[in-house]
Parts: structure tokens; sequence; C-alpha cells
């Protein structure tokens, strides 16, 4: 996979349903994420594209208006989708010099100086991202981006080298 600017990004996850105006939670996957929301007015979440009329910062998440969302009861269709955001913009955004595992996708991964596969998806977790490998076989792999088993990342040849996991 290409890092083509039509690829999408989850930026964070819409919670339940807040008050009686039709404000939604959001928590981002990164802090940083906030400032895509500043900058940007139409915002996909799941298949949609829905217009951010308002935000606002609370102790511990954001909460969310958009456009034709007045009520909890229509709020309450986008609870638990993600907000995604294109590649190109988040790249624009990721302080540096921050790595984003989104951006290894598609890269070769190596354990032990053996190719094991290319990274196909990255799952947002609470605790941390997970890179899911597979190769041509159909193995695949769930390695946690901790510095544990992340060994080395090389943007030049674009590849990553890990402590091998268990095969799942």
């Amino acid at each position: 996979m290409s890092t083509s600017p039509s690829r999408l990004v989850p930026i964070g996850q819409l919670g339940k349903t807040h008050g009686i105006k039709g404000e939604i939670r959001f928590r981002p996957y990164r802090p940083f994420f906030i400032n895509l929301l500043k900058q940007n007015h139409v915002v996909t979440v799941g298949t949609k594209h829905l217009t951010l009329i308002d935000f606002r910062e609370t102790a511990s998440f954001l909460l969310l208006s958009f456009a034709g969302i007045y009520t909890p009861e229509k709020a309450q269709f986008h609870v638990n989708q993600e907000i995604w955001f294109p590649f190109s913009e988040v790249e624009n955004i990721t302080p540096s010099p921050i790595n984003l595992p989104e951006q290894w996708i598609g890269w070769v991964v190596m354990a032990n100086n053996l190719v094991l596969g290319n990274v196909v998806d990255v799952l947002q977790t609470k605790a941390n991202d997970i890179l899911t490998i597979k190769n041509e076989n159909d193995e695949e792999w769930l390695v946690p981006v901790i510095p544990e088993y992340i060994l080395l990342i090389d943007p030049k040849n674009q590849t990553l080298s890990i402590k091998k996991p268990i095969l799942v």
C-alpha cells in the first residue's frame, strides 16, 4: 500500500452522547490530533462526511457538535465510530521526529535478519498501537508498537526490525 493522499487514518473515537443538544464525546488517539479539528470543518465519520460546527475541551475528552445533529437520538447513530482524516493531513500536523505507525503500512518487517512479512494494518488500542504483519503464506503476527518489540525503524529503506512475536 502507498501513502496516497486518499488513504485515511483514524485520529480518534467518538464516545457517548452528551447533553440534549446532540454533542458527542471524542477521545483523540494522540493529543496533537486535536489540531486537525481546529483546521478542518469536514471530517469523515465511518462512511459519512460530517461538518464540525463546534468543539470544546473538557478535562478528559472533547465535545463535538456536527451540522444536522441537534438531538441525542441523532448523535447516537455515531457513537463508537472513528473519525478519519487523509494521511497527508495527519502527516502535516505530526510533530517531528515522531513516527506514526500508519506510515509503516506496506513496509517490510524483519526479525532476526529474516523477512517476516509486510505491515498490512495498524490497530489502535488504549494501551498502544498494534501492527498487523502478514507474509505471502497468509501467516499473521500482531506486534505491539512499544520499544521492547520495535527495535529499528529505517524510513530510507522502509523496513522495521522487530523482536519476533508469537504466530496467531
